[in-house]
């Protein structure tokens, strides 16, 4: 199984949205699909957090992903099954996974960081300009 998606612009607007307004609300309780109900409690957790939550998510999936390149050209599958732990890739987990990594790897290339090969491949460039293009974002 292949999946790609065409080539488009990575839009963090709605992530620029929740930084902005987060100190002005500091007392606004977000209430995240993941994890919501976790391990027995509740976990709401406070808008300023959860937006940088989701932009470290977002730095360490990137670096990641960079890291298992170093080896060389990649599939997106390759790097599903690299990256994510094997119970995670039972049943429809591999498809969620892969989608997952192909969303990164087009933040990836957008930077510059990574580029396509042969249709079925990523490949590293050998720079590193993800972090700053996320911090740009807030």
């Amino acid at each position: 199984m292949s999946t790609f998606t065409t080539k488009r612009t990575l839009n963090f607007d709605e992530s620029k949205k929740l930084a902005a307004i987060a100190p002005s609300h500091p007392d606004v309780l977000v209430l995240p699909a993941h994890r919501f109900y976790y391990r027995g409690q509740w976990n709401g957790i406070q808008l300023a957090d959860r937006v940088k939550q989701l932009l470290a998510h977002h730095v360490q999936r990137c670096a990641a992903i960079l890291e298992l390149l170093g080896t060389g050209p990649q599939t997106a599958e390759v790097l599903a099954r690299e990256h994510f732990e094997e119970r995670l890739l039972e049943g429809f987990g591999s498809i969620m996974a892969t989608n997952e990594i192909i969303s990164h790897c087009e933040l990836l290339a957008v930077c510059g960081d990574i580029v396509r090969e042969n249709k079925t491949q990523y490949r590293a460039t050998g720079s590193g300009n993800f972090e700053a293009h996320i911090s740009a974002t807030i």
